[in-house]
């Protein structure tokens, strides 16, 4: 029922998928960081092995899968995808590891049973990396997958607040948020308690559906490059909007240096010339960025996700092992420790003897060298 080899590590990346077990449903969660896709698939998996976040700091880089668990007796297997706000890794390689999953489980004919996508209620406004990233995520989907996809909103309060009453209405009926989605099929539900069974209430709602292929996949399939696939457009726009800002900034600072010159002022000539070197960095890692989503074809990107499970089950051995040689040093300082107990327990054994016998002979003394009268 494995996506991939068995090892002793409870959730892992996917690779080998020779193992799945027929009817098993594969359910992908998806969303911004820190909305909790980690916290989810712990808490319906019922183990505690995938790193959660409490902030939006991103704790998920990888694709990574539960170990399979069951539903009302019918084996399930929860997909974490990092979202493309990820604090540590940019959008354009967020990107290529999906991709590199979904193109790698297309070829073995494997798809997603169902999608979760997992936003905050607690957001102010659906925009900026909330909205971002529910962008990549429809460019990705597709029209035909949207069936199969389930809009959750967590972090209630309990009980829910009228404010997050009117936010979710906002939500499912505004223009600029999950109203088109909708429409096209996709369903919403509440996460409304950290409890297991609030999570199977809403894996019940996918089990059962017939696996559609997303629309990434299917392009890549179809001979498209990552950078010419819809979600690659969006994302080579996103980071394309970015850099002409960059652009723009360095401009207006190169002329800021021109006055701080004119004005023969050196402290301010010092820190625009910082800003600057920030801001030509940030503008050559952007376009780094872009430049990294071309010439990704089927065959390269199937390469990059085998090369990254290689990586990381690499890793995951390295681990093991350390693991163990913590645990053996563990067992010799106990080894030992009980051979100093036992030696404490002899001498002290001993001196008790010891004292015994000293305390008969004295008394054995006593009785001797008495006169009776």
């Amino acid at each position: 029922m494995s996506l991939m080899p068995q090892s002793s590590i409870a959730h892992k990346p996917t690779a080998d998928l020779s193992n799945l077990v027929e009817g098993v449903s594969i359910i992908a969660l998806f969303g911004a960081t820190g909305a909790g896709k980690s916290s989810f698939a712990n808490l319906a998996s019922g183990r505690d092995d995938l790193t959660v976040g409490h902030s939006t700091r991103s704790c998920t880089q990888n694709v990574y899968q539960t170990v399979p668990f069951k539903v009302d007796g019918r084996p399930v297997v929860l997909i974490d995808c990092p979202g493309f706000d990820d604090s540590h890794s940019s959008d354009a390689e967020i990107l290529k590891r999906i991709a590199a999953f979904l193109t790698f489980t297309y070829e073995k004919n494997i798809n997603l049973t169902g999608i979760i996508y997992l936003h905050r209620i607690t957001d102010n406004r659906f925009g900026g990396a909330s909205g971002s990233n529910f962008r990549m995520f429809r460019k990705m989907c597709g029209t035909d997958a949207c069936q199969n996809v389930l809009i959750v909103f967590g972090m209630w309060s309990y009980p829910p607040t009228e404010e997050q009453i009117a936010r979710e209405a906002d939500l499912i009926n505004g223009e600029h948020a999950f109203k088109g989605i909708l429409a096209e099929g996709a369903k919403t539900a509440r996460h409304l308690e950290k409890t297991r069974d609030s999570a199977f209430s809403i894996i019940r709602r996918l089990i059962g559906h017939k696996p559609v292929p997303l629309e990434l996949p299917r392009q890549i399939h179809g001979g498209m490059k990552l950078e010419e696939t819809a979600a690659g457009r969006a994302v080579a726009g996103e980071l394309g909007e970015q850099l002409r800002q960059q652009k723009k900034t360095i401009e207006q600072l190169k002329q800021d240096q021109k006055d701080a010159i004119a004005d023969n002022d050196k402290k301010w000539q010092n820190e625009i010339s910082q800003q600057e070197k920030r801001a030509e960095a940030s503008s050559k890692a952007l376009q780094n960025q872009i430049d990294s989503l071309k010439n990704n074809g089927q065959a390269d990107l199937t390469k990059l996700f085998m090369d990254a499970q290689q990586k990381h089950l690499a890793e995951m051995l390295d681990m093991q092992l350390k693991f163990q040689e913590r645990a053996d040093k563990a067992e010799q300082r106990r080894d030992t420790e009980r051979a100093d107990h036992r030696a404490a327990m002899e001498k002290m054994q001993a001196e008790h003897a010891q004292g015994m016998k000293d305390l008969v002979m004295d008394m054995a003394n006593q009785r001797s060298g008495c006169i009776i009268c």
